[in-house]
């Protein structure tokens, strides 16, 4: 494996799904900036897209970096990555994910870097880190109100959030603790996200900004007794498509801050019942939108079959329904987009 000289060389390890992959593409990209040299690390399938999304610019300050997991006939390389893969083999991924701890240490005693980077949900990387006395940092690529909440929740179950604005009812807080509890292998998320953040140095970086959430990140920090150190919202650079005319022009028509946009990110699929919840929302609000929807890998359905029968003739000019990808960056920012 070939290394390379030059400024801080960091490698990062993001989490296998596509909302995790982004900010730290994004990160490492402004860290170029700053004399980093970055080694990225992901499964293969993972890289393929992520070439996608790097510039020839950055061919000498980034340096993709394959990770290896233990494959099987019921999780084969295709399957190294949570877009599209099917629920039931969530758990499967997480313990080959775990397994590749081997190759990871290898990847680490190889390349030597100053600094290592990983996600909310893989403290070994710490611990292999720290047997070859290299630092690492946890980057949480989510806001610093989910991760505060969170570990109010988690840690301290009849303390109330003091934010009091912010409440989850009962059986809301059991939906929210239930996520963390679920279990790959005997180990559970909930046990890996406070061992990450526990192992972490004396500071954690994370994907907001103090502007957007300054008294979450201060009560944050005094929750884990860390520096919690923003590092931007990392909204992806803007790139002019053919396919994003359409969108643009749609926006081009409604008036300031009156279109509403909806979208549920890239891995998450509604349900029948959400679809049509959600359609019938947005009809009797009589509101412009823009409405991404998504479909998991394989299934053959068309938004018209998706969506309540006659819904895009009674919307008609109020709303756009995209299939698959929508230019996020270009909707929010435009003076058209008043809510999402």
């Amino acid at each position: 494996m070939e290394t390379r000289q030059g400024g801080t060389r960091v490698l990062m390890l993001p989490w296998v799904a596509h909302g995790h992959i982004s900010p730290f593409l994004e990160l490492a990209k402004r860290l170029t900036e700053k004399n980093f040299h970055i080694y990225f690390c992901s499964t293969n399938v993972n890289l393929n897209s992520v070439k996608k999304m790097l510039p020839e610019k950055y061919s000498h300050s980034i340096q993709l970096v394959e990770l290896h997991l233990p494959s099987s006939p019921e999780l084969p390389p295709c399957y190294h990555t949570t877009n599209g893969l099917p629920y039931h083999l969530m758990g499967t991924l997480k313990i080959a994910f775990a397994n590749s701890k081997p190759f990871f240490s290898h990847i680490i005693s190889t390349l030597n870097p100053d600094l290592v980077m990983y996600d909310f949900n893989m403290p070994w990387v710490s611990t292999a880190s720290s047997s070859l006395n290299i630092p690492s940092i946890l980057f949480f690529s989510f806001g610093s109100l989910f991760t505060s909440f969170a570990l109010n929740l988690l840690e301290n179950p009849d303390t109330e959030f003091p934010f009091q604005s912010i409440h989850l009812r009962e059986f809301e807080k059991g939906n929210f603790q239930a996520m963390f509890e679920f279990s790959a292998d005997g180990v559970k998320d909930r046990d890996l996200f406070l061992e990450s953040i526990m192992l972490s140095r004396d500071v954690i970086l994370i994907k907001t900004s103090r502007e957007l959430e300054g008294k979450y990140i201060d009560y944050l920090s005094t929750l884990v007794k860390k520096k919690i150190q923003p590092v931007g919202p990392l909204v992806q650079e803007i790139v002019d498509r053919d396919e994003d005319i359409e969108v643009m022009q749609f926006l081009e028509k409604k008036d300031e801050s009156s279109v509403v946009f909806v979208s549920f990110g890239t891995e998450f699929f509604l349900s029948n019942e959400d679809r049509e919840e959600i359609a019938y929302g947005l009809e009797l609000s009589k509101v412009n939108f823009v409405w991404v929807l998504r479909f998991p890998v394989g299934e053959k359905t068309s938004v018209e079959e998706a969506l309540p029968e006659g819904f895009l003739d009674r919307v008609g000019d109020l709303g756009m329904v995209v299939e698959g990808w929508a230019p996020q960056a270009k909707i929010l920012m435009h003076s058209s987009t008043g809510g999402l």
